[in-house]
C-alpha cells in the first residue's frame, strides 16, 4: 500500500513540482552526519532510505514521507515517528547549503499527536535545514 500510495503521490506532485520524483527504495540513506550515501551498509542507525526529492531554487530537497491512516496509534506508527525522529536528528547533522529536508507526515496519527514533539526537536537546532509538512502543505509551498 506504501508504494501505490508513493506512486500516486509522485504523479500528482508533478503536476505542481515538475522536478519531484520517487526515489527507489534502496538509493539514497543518510549517514551519520547527514550526508547522503548510496550504501545502506553506511547509513545512520534507525533510518530508512530517503523517499523523494525535488530541485527548487537550485536547492536540493529530501522527503522522508510517511502515511498513516486513522487517528489511533498502533506499533507500526510508533515505529514510524521513530524512524521519522532518527531522521529529523541526522539530517540536521548536514552542512551542504545546497541540501535540506522535508519530513512529510500525512495521517491522523502524526497532527496534531506528534507535531510539538517533532517541531520542538527541529526548533531547537536548525530549521532552515529541515521542515516537517504535510503533502498539501508542500505544494502550496513549493508548487511552480
Amino acid at each position: 500500500m506504501q508504494r501505490t500510495i508513493e506512486k500516486e503521490m509522485e504523479e500528482y506532485t508533478k503536476q505542481f513540482i515538475p522536478t519531484f520524483k520517487k526515489l527507489s527504495n534502496s538509493s539514497k540513506w543518510l549517514d551519520n552526519n547527514g550526508k547522503i550515501v548510496k550504501d545502506k551498509n553506511k547509513s545512520a542507525k534507525g533510518t530508512k532510505s530517503l523517499d523523494f526529492e525535488f530541485i527548487y531554487n537550485e536547492i536540493t530537497y529530501y522527503i522522508n514521507s510517511k502515511y498513516s491512516e486513522g487517528i489511533f496509534c498502533g506499533g507500526n506508527q510508533e515505529n514510524a515517528i521513530n524512524e521519522i525522529e532518527a531522521f529529523i536528528n541526522v539530517a540536521l547533522k548536514n552542512n551542504d547549503d545546497n541540501i535540506k529536508f522535508i519530513a512529510l507526515l500525512d495521517g491522523g496519527i502524526y497532527f496534531p499527536k506528534h507535531e510539538q514533539k517533532l517541531e520542538k526537536l527541529i526548533n531547537n537546532n536548525n530549521y532552515d535545514k529541515v521542515c516537517i509538512m504535510t503533502h498539501d502543505n508542500l505544494i502550496e509551498r513549493f508548487s511552480i
